[in-house]
């Protein structure tokens, strides 16, 4: 349904209509004096008294397929006609502006006129010149008025200038701010195109304007089409550009300020001609220049005024020549330039790629130069220069400055989009900020420079806000000779903040300074309650200071003091510090990489990056150096190594502390920290009440090196902790589990320096997990003036597993504590020479006794390079004691070289073949030694021996031969048996047998046995055994238990009277004949012997001496000692030959009663009331010396049973 008759307001009135879908629309007012534009969803109607007519949702409620008719004077027009005609761009459902200005449309029907929009109902033909005066007297659309500008105005010199058509080509718009003054300036590339190729700009040194280059490949002419003005603008090329230039003559100059009285626009047409001498093409297109006398231009409004604004837009190329002011720019949507000579003041803003609202503008390259910097001083307001990508260059600083006890603020915001942002200050700071400012700048890439001031500085509550998708780099040098000069790439005080973020990019920050005294140079510099923070993702981040001079020269790569707080995050970038200082003089010069005082705190972290830290100096360099109560500098990685390094001509820190707190953490990265100088290096240095600290995270394992080196070799210190009241401490912490390794190696001049130096109270702490680690110290142990009764300052804990301590250098009695809780370590010793291991060790080992090393875990030791058979006079009465100690608890394979073993006390050079059969099996030794006593033929002993031991340990048969020539046995005997080709076990059974024994009594010697002989080779031995016999053949039969149902039965027999078998444990309670009862160890060959189980091991290094076992009441282990030695015969119905009696437990009676429950099995259960044994033997019951006094075949069981639950 149409809208009824639409009555103008009064003036000033508003009139607030819906059209509500209405088909037609009618104006009941004449359309002299109204101006049309639009308001987000309303259609406006502005007149000249101020009335103002709104159609609200009218861009809702119609589309471009859905468009009222309007009745204009009476007259009727298509809605397509009314808007081609008053506003092609307010036209309901059109491409958005910045598209519409984008495309190349040539426009030939459309007026601009009423009565242009009312030619398809009467035919009329207006001419050009009826066309603009009918324009200027009906609706019109004015884009200044909209924008808040007065009329606009070509500049023909009268007060309604005509507007003189346009050729229909493609066009430049060139821009000038000037307030007037003859000779300001705009210029423009020159552009050539053809064939549908976009034009181009020509290279600027191949340009012939006015014949000035006839060699040049393009010609270039120029002029003013008619109705134009030639006199207000001198045209001509820049040599040095190869730009075409725009200035104002006097004429032009003094228009512009005409027009500007009433807020009008200077505007001129100039046409160029480019030939292109090579292919003979042409190209022709425009230049619209527009001069303005404000700071003010909005290309989206002016576009819609503009003769040009149907031709295709090349670009814009704006450029401002004020000494000052605010500027308000929105460039088009094309690939702009923009130049501003003088300083952009606070509340300015420049929007370069067609739209205010960041997500509508255009994707285009933009150039924006500002030559005077950016300095907002203006309280509250907000400068913007924005872009969707392209360049911006600021030279000059972009400050922004507030006033003291103000928090109102101002802020300057820059943003490229994908673009750069280069800032280069000769003269000051490059962007900083004081007094609640803040600068926020992002873009692709962010460079920030400066030659005289800091970098970037943020100060009394200032913010500095970098954020990039690409590299930053922020770097300031500074230089003076005549007085003291500073250079800080990174500075904030007094509660300051700078941020820096990029999302894949490199960080790179520097700071260099150069004079003569007094230099100084910070690459992040945090100087009193104030942060600076830089955040990388996968971009390293380096920063760099250096400082040059004669003396009084500092360089800090970072410094935190007075509570500032710098940190540094990556996740897969690595993060490089460097302090470097240079000093001609060498008086007064020091480099560092992170300094931390007075309170103040330095992090950085990364998750795979790699960190080093290194500070440099002509006297002195240190990596990381902390002091001040509450101070602290962290390093923190996932997997990335972490380096740190001090490096002085004179002295050289790699981690120094005092009164404050450094630590490295690290998941699984290397962790490597080293000190030089010619006069001292330190690799940790901690002093009164500081703390350096490496660690590895919970659960994992650690990999540390620390290193020292020095021209003196005692000057080079690994690790120092010291405090003349309150020492420092250096600490390593690893958290190795059951399936990692922690490894510490301290290295001190390549093994000549001092690995570990405590003093007045310093301690140094190295602390390994529960995985099988390794600590090396390739160094001297000293310990100076230690506190009376306290424990070593140095202590080495190597936590659970199975681990191993190197020791490459002297160590101080009572200078070093190891340990081992819940696990061993084997001590691995190394020196020059045999001399040099007692000179290095002995009295540190001394001091602590060998008691204490095993009780702490020492389970082995190693002489590296150590020849046994050159050994001083003292080494076996230094190291003896451990030695045996060792041997005892652990074995012949936990002493290296094992012929120390050898030089024990009881342990001579032929007991080898001892100690082999001791850790193999003891009982065959004895068997050995009854054998030969009772007169056994030797040759039996060969076959077993030979097949059970001799072959196991590599033991020369020959030797045995003398042994029992020695006891005085025939050899020809053994040989003749031996020729027996059928000797086989079944035969060592029969003689066996009819000796009075089963095979099984081979394997265990007898439990009351009383004349046992340790076989160790040597004629003293053998010969005590031989002396050992007993004549009284009374005795002999005593010992001699009847065979069991092994024997042959077709073998004559003998039958013997035989006394009733000794219990088992029948003299648990009183040590056998010959053994030493003043003493804690019984003679025995093997756990059983002499009626005393043994521990299997020798407790004094003399063979066959066996340790006193106390067994406790309520060891229920006894129950099933003889469980399965008595499970077989059971299952047959049968007891063994010894059992428990019915109704008792082992485990609930003495050791000394246990005679009263263990009962032999009767006759007839297992063994007969005579002895079986074969005539060829029966001699040998006169002879016997003495016998096994127990046959159970499942003896060895029980024995083994024994063994295990007496060792320990």
């Amino acid at each position: 349904m149409p809208l009824d008759q639409i009555l103008r307001p009064g003036p000033g009135q508003t009139l607030t209509l819906h059209p509500a879908a209405s088909d037609k629309i009618t104006l009941g007012f004449p359309t002299e004096g109204v101006t049309l534009s639009r308001d987000d969803n309303a259609l406006i109607f502005t007149f000249d008294d101020g009335a103002v007519i709104r159609l609200v949702d009218f861009y809702v409620d119609y589309r471009a397929d859905f468009i009222p008719e309007f009745e204009v004077d009476g007259r009727l027009m298509s809605g397509t006609n009314f808007f081609t005609t008053f506003g092609p761009d307010l036209l309901p459902g059109a491409v958005p502006e910045h598209e519409t200005r984008n495309a190349h449309v040539i426009q030939t029907d459309g007026d601009s006129s009423l009565m242009g929009g009312l030619d398809h109902l009467n035919g009329l033909d207006a001419s050009a010149q009826e066309k603009a005066t009918a324009a200027d007297s009906g609706i019109q659309f004015d884009s200044a008025l909209a924008a808040g500008h007065g009329p606009a105005d070509h500049g023909s010199g009268s007060a309604d200038p005509e507007l003189p058509p346009a050729a229909e080509v493609a066009f430049v718009r060139a821009v000038l701010y000037s307030p007037g003054d003859p000779g300001d300036s705009v210029s423009t590339p020159v552009f050539f195109g053809r064939n549908g190729v976009a034009p181009l700009a020509v290279p600027p040194n191949d340009i012939d304007f006015g014949g000035s280059a006839p060699d040049a490949r393009y010609a270039v002419t120029v002029f003013v089409p008619e109705g134009w003005s030639a006199s207000w603008v001198d045209i001509n090329v820049d040599s040095s550009t190869g730009r075409l230039k725009f200035s104002l003559t006097p004429d032009g100059a003094a228009e512009l300020q005409r027009l500007g009285l009433t807020n009008k626009n200077l505007v001129d047409l100039v046409h160029v001609k480019v030939a292109d001498r090579v292919s003979g093409g042409t190209f022709e297109y425009n230049v619209e220049l527009v001069g303005t006398s404000t700071q003010n231009f909005d290309s989206i409004e002016y576009d819609r005024q503009s003769v040009e604004h149907n031709a295709e837009n090349i670009g814009e190329f704006h450029q401002g020549q004020h000494n000052s002011g605010v500027y308000s720019i929105i460039s088009s949507s094309r690939n702009d330039e923009i130049i501003l000579n003088d300083n952009v003041a606070g509340g300015s803003s420049i929007y370069a790629s067609g739209s205010v609202d960041r997500a509508h503008m255009a994707d285009d390259t933009n150039t924006i130069t500002l030559n005077a910097g950016v300095v907002n001083s203006t309280l509250g307001s907000s400068t913007q220069i924005i872009s969707a990508n392209g360049a911006l260059q600021v030279a000059g600083t972009v400050a922004v400055e507030g006033n003291i006890g103000e928090d109102l603020g101002a802020e300057n915001v820059i943003a490229m989009g994908k673009g750069s942002v280069y800032v280069h200050n000769p003269s000051g700071d490059g962007v900083s900020t004081t007094y609640y400012g803040k600068n926020d700048i992002s873009g692709g890439a962010v460079d920030i420079t400066s030659t005289s001031g800091s970098g970037l500085s943020a100060s009394t509550e200032g913010a500095n806000n970098i954020a990039s998708s690409g590299d930053v780099t922020i770097a300031s040098t500074n230089r003076s000779e005549s007085s003291q000069v500073e250079s800080n790439g990174i500075y904030s005080d007094g509660y300051g903040n700078n941020s820096i973020k990029a999302d894949s990019g490199d960080v790179t920050v520097t700071a260099a300074a150069a004079g003569s005294t007094k230099v100084y140079s910070y690459g992040i510099n945090a100087a009193f309650k104030c942060t600076n923070s830089i955040n990388a993702d996968s971009g390293d981040v380096t920063v760099t200071a250096a400082a040059t001079g004669t003396s009084d020269v500092y360089s800090d790569g970072i410094f935190s003091g007075n509570f500032g707080s710098t940190s540094i995050t990556t996740k897969s970038g690595d993060v490089t510090v460097t302090g470097n200082a240079t000093a001609t003089s060498d008086t007064h010069s020091k480099g560092t990489g992170v300094t931390t005082e007075a309170g103040a705190s330095n992090i950085i972290t990364t998750d795979s990056g790699s960190v080093t830290v290194a500070g440099k100096g002509s006297v002195i360099g240190a990596g990381m150096d902390c002091s001040g109560g509450g101070s602290t500098s962290t390093i923190t990685t996932g997997s990335g190594a972490v380096t740190v390094s001090g490096a002085g001509t004179t002295v050289g820190y790699g981690m120094y502390i005092t009164d404050g707190h450094n630590t490295i953490t690290t998941n699984s990265g290397e962790v490597k920290v080293s000190g030089s100088g010619a006069d001292s290096g330190h690799g940790m240095s901690a002093e009164f009440r500081g703390i350096n600290t490496i660690e590895s995270t919970a659960g994992s394992p650690l990999t540390v090196t620390i290193t020292a080196s020095a021209d003196t070799a005692e000057k080079a210190v690994a690790m120092w902790a010291r405090g003349e009241y309150v020492g420092g401490v250096n600490r390593i912490i690893g958290h190795s589990q059951a399936n990692g390794t922690d490894r510490v190696t301290l290295t001190a001049n390549d093994g000549q320096g001092i690995a570990m130096l405590a003093d007045y109270g310093g301690k140094n702490i190295i602390t390994t997990g529960a995985g099988d680690d390794s600590v090396t110290i390739n160094g001297a142990v000293k310990s100076i003036f230690p506190l009376v009764g306290s424990d070593p300052a140095n202590e080495i804990d190597l936590g659970g597993g199975k681990n191993t301590l190197t020791l490459n250098g002297a160590v101080e009695a009572g200078s070093l504590k190891v340990s081992s809780e819940a696990g061993t370590y084997t001590l691995e010793l190394q020196a020059p020479d045999a001399e040099s291991f007692v000179a290095r060790y002995g009295d540190w080992i001394t001091a602590i006794g060998a008691d204490p090393l095993i009780a702490d875990g020492l389970r082995g030791i190693s002489f590296v390079g150590l020849n046994p058979a050159d050994l001083p006079a003292d080494f076996m009465t230094t190291f003896e004691g451990v030695l045996e100690a060792i041997y005892t608890r652990a074995g012949a394979d936990a002493i290296v070289p094992p012929e120390l073993i050898h030089l024990l006390p009881g342990h001579d050079s032929d007991s080898g073949f001892a100690v082999s059969f001791a850790e193999t099996d003891a009982e065959h030794q004895t068997q050995d030694a009854q054998h030969a006593a009772a007169g056994h033929d030797i040759s039996t002993q060969d076959v077993q021996h030979a097949a059970a031991q001799h072959a196991a340990v590599g033991y020369d048969a020959s030797t045995q031969d003398v042994q029992h020539a020695a006891a005085g046995y025939d050899i020809s005997t053994q040989d003749a048996q031996n020729a027996t080709t059928g000797h086989d076990a079944s035969t060592q059974d029969v003689q066996h047998a009819a000796a009075g024994y089963g095979a099984s009594t081979q394997e265990t010697p007898s439990a009351a046995h009383e004349g046992s002989v340790h076989m160790a080779g040597d004629d003293s031995q053998v010969a005590a055994a031989a002396a050992s016999v007993q004549p009284d053949t009374a005795a002999l039969h005593a010992d001699i238990l009847v065979p069991d149902d092994i024997a042959q039965p077709d073998v004559a027999v003998v039958q013997h009277v035989v006394e009733t078998a000794q219990p088992l444990f029948a003299f648990l309670n009183a040590p056998g004949a010959g053994a030493h009862v003043d003493t804690s160890a019984y003679e025995g060959d093997a756990p059983l012997h002499n009626g005393h189980l043994g521990s299997g091991e020798s407790q004094s290094g003399n063979a066959g001496v066996q340790g006193e076992i106390v067994l406790t009441l309520g060891d229920e282990s006894l129950d099933s000692l003889f469980a399965g030695t008595d499970q077989q015969l059971a299952d047959n119905g049968e007891h063994g030959l010894w059992y428990v009696e019915s109704g008792s437990d082992l485990h609930e009676v003495a050791l000394t009663d246990m005679s009263e429950i263990i009962v032999q099995g009767g006759p007839g259960e297992h063994v007969s009331d005579a002895g079986v044994t074969t005539e060829e033997y029966a001699h040998l019951e006169q002879e016997v010396v003495s016998a096994p006094t127990v046959m159970d075949p499942n003896q060895e069981t029980t024995d083994n049973a024994a063994r295990e639950m007496t060792t320990y």
